[in-house]
């Protein structure tokens, strides 16, 4: 019987429609054995997913849509982009222009489609962390500190028990963080904001730990803010500001730590001495060049409060040999600041150390969370 003849019209993928896919609390290890439908990977034009579109009420049952190849993502985001303007037009189902079946699906299809493809992109991105970490033994057997490697390797290795769709709470984000997408540090990628911020959170926990009271880590967050209200985006200073000014007005704030996304490229780290009147950057890439948004915002703020402050580039950090590791790099050069005898500057030869030591502390830093993991 069509699914919509039993009540079920809404945009929304009915419980039975989603059954394929991995309970959201299964462990890592046991999503990563599912079977999903295969998806295609040809591209199609806003045009051809306009042809998807029918006037006609559904007809397919549930086994046919999970025995269906998932359309290219190209195909479902063009088909969900123009749903609701084709909806007020008399669309009623959807039907494949080149199956043979003439089948209408109901307009939730869309919506489970979507669904699958995350589900396999998460997953994906689980499996490349952990041949990662299976594959960093071999690549990093010369380092100096191969025992060390060696333990965090295995602490890393142990999280796949942790719920694949598992999430922690980021007071520097104010809101949840999906763990998956921590995922970037155990690989060659690039480290998103996600990372960035609950990175920066484990930094500033140890430094909350260690006496640091009038030091301020700060998060992507706050970085847009500043850039914004020097945009005008607001007409006034943003509370998060405001305490930031009273503090260092009543001296209780001395130093604050910023990380700076370039172009949506690039990361560096940026400390503002409120005390000594300065602000410092420490580029990985040394030469990179880029507009200096953050700086600039951060003078047009602070000098008519406290007096004129001078910038420059000599924030102590690695020297970075690749394209992708800025993240880890900023991250670094905060904690050198902070803890120069105790964390050296990165080096390459450091590379994997630090991404399991990252990832392993930000994961650390939230085990108070209630997260799903698996009984053993």
């Amino acid at each position: 019987m069509p699914m919509a003849a039993r009540g079920h019209n809404s945009l929304e993928a009915p419980p039975e429609a989603r059954s394929i896919l991995p309970d959201p609390s299964m462990s890592v290890m046991d999503a990563l054995k599912y079977s999903f439908p295969r998806m295609a990977n040809v591209q199609h034009s806003a045009h051809m997913a306009s042809q998807w579109y029918s006037t006609a009420p559904p007809t397919s049952d549930l086994a046919y849509i999970h025995s269906l190849t998932i359309p290219s993502a190209s195909l479902v985001n063009n088909v969900a982009r123009n749903l609701e303007s084709a909806i007020k037009l008399g669309t009623k189902s959807l039907c494949d222009p080149d199956s043979p079946s003439n089948e209408n699906m109901p307009l939730w299809v869309v919506d489970y489609w979507q669904q699958v493809a995350a589900s396999i992109s998460i997953l994906a991105d689980w499996r490349t962390s952990f041949e990662w970490l299976l594959a960093v033994e071999n690549t990093t057997k010369r380092n100096i500190d191969f025992m060390r490697l060696q333990t965090l390797r295995g602490e890393a290795l142990g999280l796949r028990h942790i719920s694949w769709k598992g999430s922690i709470s980021s007071y520097l984000i104010g809101s949840e963080v999906q763990i998956w997408k921590l995922t970037s540090l155990l690989s060659t990628r690039w480290v998103n904001g996600d990372s960035i911020d609950v990175m920066l959170e484990a930094v500033a926990e140890k430094a909350t730990l260690d006496g640091y009271s009038d030091v301020l880590i700060g998060g992507t967050n706050l970085v847009t803010t500043i850039i914004n209200h020097q945009k005008q985006v607001f007409k006034r200073r943003t509370p998060a500001m405001e305490s930031i000014s009273d503090r260092v007005a009543q001296k209780k704030l001395s130093r604050m730590f910023l990380v700076e996304n370039i172009n949506r490229s690039h990361w560096i780290a940026m400390e503002v001495d409120f005390i000594g009147r300065k602000i410092r950057t420490g580029d990985s890439l040394n030469s990179y060049q880029h507009p200096q948004c953050l700086e600039n915002a951060l003078l047009a703020w602070l000098s008519p409060l406290f007096g004129a402050f001078d910038m420059s580039d000599d924030l102590p950090h690695g020297d970075q040999k690749d394209l992708y590791l800025c993240g880890i790099c900023a991250i670094n050069t905060i904690e050198n600041r902070l803890w120069p005898e105790n964390v050296p500057l990165w080096t390459n030869e450091m590379k994997a150390i630090l991404r399991l030591e990252k990832f392993i502390r930000a994961i650390d830093c939230h085990l108070a969370q209630s997260w799903c993991w698996e009984q053993q």
